[in-house]
C-alpha cells in the first residue's frame, strides 16, 4: 500500500513540477545593440586616443589603456530583470583584474551590474527591471582599465577590430629594466581585485654586499596574503641580470624565505617583514609576494610599499613601488515618454444618450481649422481621445470641441474648452499633467417637433354609409403606427372610412393623420412628425438599445482559465485516485 501512495505522489509531484514550469521565465542574452568603442593609451599620463590612424602611437607592453564602450540599444529590444549582455574583449587585449562594478544613471538607480572577468576576457552585464521600465533610447557606457596581452601581440604595427572601429598601433614589448641594485613593481592580481602582486629583483649587477639585510613595508592598511612570500637566490650569471624576464629564465639555488621576521597590526595581520641574509657573494634575488587591500578601497586609488636594504659596504638604499587600481565604471540613461488622455463629458436632454451619437474633435490651440483627433462618445457619455505622447519637455495647448452634424431635434453645445499639457523631464521620464479652463461638458438638447394642418367643410348629408377597415400587422424588426381617415361629402351621400394599419419598427414610431373631404386634401409631412421616446412603448426607438443592453456576451477565456482548470483537474485526479486505492485496499 506504501509503494502505490509513493507511486501516486511521484505522479502528483511530476504533474505539479509541469504546472508550475509554465509560470518560469527565462533571462535572454542580448545580442541587439551598437557598440561605438574608444581606446586611450597611458590615460594617467599621455592619455592618447587610438583610432584607425594612429598607427605611430607606441603601446608598450604592461601599460594600461582604458577601454570605453559606449553602447545603445533599439526601442524594440524590450530588456528585463535578470537579462544579460556579454563583451568580450579581442586577443590582443587582456582585463587587469577580475571585478564588479555597478552600472547606474545619473540619479543613483542601479541599471545594471557588470563582472569583469579576466580569465575570459569577457564584462558580462546583468540587468535590474530599469530599462524594462523606462524603455525609450537606451543607452549604456562603461569604461574598463585593460592591458596588451604579451602572448598576442609581437613587436610592430598592429591593428584591432572592436566594437565597430578599429584600432592601430605600434607594439613592444617592454619587459622593464631590472636595473642595477634594486627594482620593484606591483599589479593587481586577475584573479582578485582586492590583491595586489609585488616584485622585486635585487643585485642584478651581481656585487659582493656584505651584511646585507632586506626590508619592505607594506602601505597603510595592507596585510601579507598567507604564504605569498617567496625568496630565492640565483647562481652567478657572466652577464648582468638585464629584466625580471632575463632572471626568472634562470633556475633558482636557494630559498631563504625562512630567514623573514614579520611585523604585525593589532588584527594579527602581517604588515611588513625583514630579512636578515647576510653576506651576498654576487648573487641576483627574487622576492614576491601579494598584499590585501584595506576594505572600500576605491577604484583607481595608488597604493604604494617600500623597499629597502643595507649593508655594512654600502649606504642604505630603498625604492617605493606604487600601483594604480583598475577602474572600472559605467553610466545609463533612458527615457520614457509620456502618454497624456485628454477627455470630456456628454449630457443630452429630452433622450437617452447612445453610444456614437455625438462626435468630438481637437485642435492645437494654435490651429482650430484642421482637428488632430476626432472621436465620439460612449454610451456613458464618456469622450475619450487617443493617448498623446510627448518625448520632449514643454507646455502643449489644446482645445477641445463638438461637431455640429445638424441631427433631427438636436440643439447643439458650441462652446469650447481649453486644455494645458505640462510635460517635464524627470530623470528621463517625460511627466505629463493635465490642466483644463473648466469642466469640459458638452450637453446636447433633443426637442420632438409636431406639425399640424386642418381643413373642414359642412354639407348636410342625406344618406351616411359607414365602415371601418382594421389591418395589423407584426414583425419582430419593424414597429409603426399609420392612421389613415378619408372623409367625402356628397349632396346625397357620405362615406366615412377609417383604416389603421399596424406594424412593428424597433427604432421609429411614426403617426400620420391625412384628412381628404371634396372640397380639399390636407396631409402632414412625414419629415416634421413626432418620434416617441417613451421607452415602455413597444415602439419606442430604446427598443433595440435596450435589447443591445442585455444582450448576452460570451465569457472571457484564456491562458489564465485553462492554467486554472488544469490545476482544478489535477487536484481532482489525486482525490479520485487517493479514494481507488483506499477502496481497493
Amino acid at each position: 500500500m506504501k509503494l502505490k501512495f509513493l507511486g501516486l505522489f511521484s505522479v502528483l509531484a511530476v504533474l505539479f513540477g509541469l504546472f508550475t514550469a509554465q509560470s518560469a521565465v527565462k533571462a535572454a542574452e542580448i545580442t541587439d545593440y551598437s557598440n561605438a568603442a574608444t581606446l586611450y593609451y597611458d590615460p594617467e599620463a599621455t592619455n592618447i586616443e587610438i583610432t584607425s590612424t594612429t598607427a605611430e602611437v607606441v603601446v608598450q607592453s604592461g601599460v594600461y589603456l582604458k577601454l570605453v564602450n559606449n553602447i545603445e540599444f533599439p526601442d524594440s529590444v524590450t530588456i528585463n530583470e535578470g537579462d544579460t549582455l556579454t563583451i568580450t574583449l579581442p586577443d590582443e587585449f587582456a582585463l587587469v583584474t577580475s571585478s564588479s562594478f555597478p552600472i547606474t544613471t545619473a540619479d543613483g538607480s542601479t541599471v545594471g551590474t557588470a563582472q569583469a572577468d579576466a580569465a575570459s576576457k569577457t564584462v558580462t552585464v546583468t540587468f535590474t527591471d530599469h530599462f524594462s521600465k523606462v524603455p525609450e533610447n537606451k543607452k549604456m557606457s562603461f569604461e574598463i582599465t585593460i592591458l596588451t596581452d604579451r602572448g598576442n601581440n609581437t613587436d610592430g604595427e598592429t591593428t584591432v577590430s572592436f566594437g565597430g572601429v578599429t584600432f592601430s598601433y605600434t607594439y613592444k614589448n617592454e619587459e622593464g629594466e631590472a636595473g642595477d641594485y634594486e627594482m620593484k613593481y606591483g599589479y593587481q592580481a586577475q584573479e582578485d581585485a582586492g590583491i595586489v602582486k609585488w616584485r622585486v629583483v635585487l643585485n642584478a649587477t651581481q656585487d659582493m654586499i656584505r651584511n646585507m639585510t632586506i626590508s619592505d613595508v607594506f602601505g597603510e592598511g595592507q596585510t601579507l596574503v598567507p604564504g605569498s612570500l617567496r625568496a630565492v637566490r640565483y647562481e652567478t650569471q657572466p652577464t648582468k641580470i638585464r629584466s625580471e624576464g632575463h632572471l626568472l629564465t634562470l633556475t633558482p639555488i636557494d630559498n631563504f624565505t625562512d630567514k623573514a621576521v614579520f611585523d604585525y597590526d593589532n588584527s594579527g595581520g602581517i604588515t611588513g617583514f625583514t630579512i636578515p641574509f647576510g653576506d651576498n657573494y654576487n648573487w641576483a634575488m627574487y622576492i614576491e609576494y601579494s598584499t590585501y587591500l584595506p576594505d572600500n578601497t576605491p577604484a583607481g586609488a595608488i597604493v604604494n610599499n617600500t623597499l629597502s636594504w643595507s649593508a655594512s659596504n654600502f649606504d642604505t638604499r630603498s625604492v617605493e613601488a606604487l600601483v594604480r587600481l583598475q577602474t572600472a565604471s559605467g553610466t545609463a540613461s533612458s527615457e520614457k515618454s509620456e502618454q497624456v488622455v485628454l477627455r470630456a463629458s456628454k449630457l443630452l436632454n429630452g433622450k437617452e444618450l447612445t453610444d456614437g451619437e455625438f462626435t468630438f474633435e481637437l485642435y492645437s490651440a494654435e490651429d482650430l481649422t484642421t482637428p488632430i483627433q476626432t472621436t465620439t462618445n460612449a454610451a456613458d457619455g464618456s469622450v475619450t481621445f487617443s493617448a498623446i505622447t510627448y518625448s520632449t519637455a514643454g507646455t502643449y495647448q489644446y482645445v477641445i470641441k463638438e461637431k455640429n452634424t445638424s441631427a433631427d431635434h438636436i440643439t447643439y453645445d458650441s462652446s469650447e474648452y481649453r486644455a494645458t499639457v505640462t510635460v517635464t523631464d524627470e530623470n528621463g521620464v517625460k511627466m505629463g499633467a493635465v490642466a483644463y479652463d473648466a469642466e469640459p461638458v458638452f450637453t446636447n438638447s433633443y426637442a420632438e417637433t409636431t406639425t399640424t394642418e386642418s381643413s373642414s367643410t359642412t354639407t348636410s348629408p342625406t344618406t351616411t354609409e359607414s365602415s371601418v377597415t382594421s389591418t395589423t400587422s407584426s414583425s419582430a424588426t419593424t414597429a409603426a403606427s399609420t392612421t389613415e381617415e378619408t372623409v367625402t361629402t356628397d349632396p346625397t351621400t357620405a362615406v366615412s372610412a377609417a383604416t389603421t394599419e399596424t406594424s412593428s419598427q424597433p427604432t421609429t414610431s411614426v403617426t400620420t393623420a391625412e384628412e381628404s373631404e371634396t372640397s380639399q386634401e390636407t396631409s402632414t409631412d412625414p419629415a416634421a412628425l413626432s418620434t416617441s421616446s417613451d421607452p415602455s412603448s413597444p415602439t419606442s426607438a430604446n427598443n433595440q438599445a435596450k435589447t443591445d443592453k442585455s444582450s448576452k456576451k460570451l465569457p472571457n477565456t484564456g491562458e489564465q482559465a485553462g492554467i486554472f482548470l488544469t490545476g482544478l483537474g489535477i487536484v481532482i485526479l489525486a482525490i479520485s485516485a487517493l479514494f481507488f486505492f483506499r477502496r481497493k485496499k
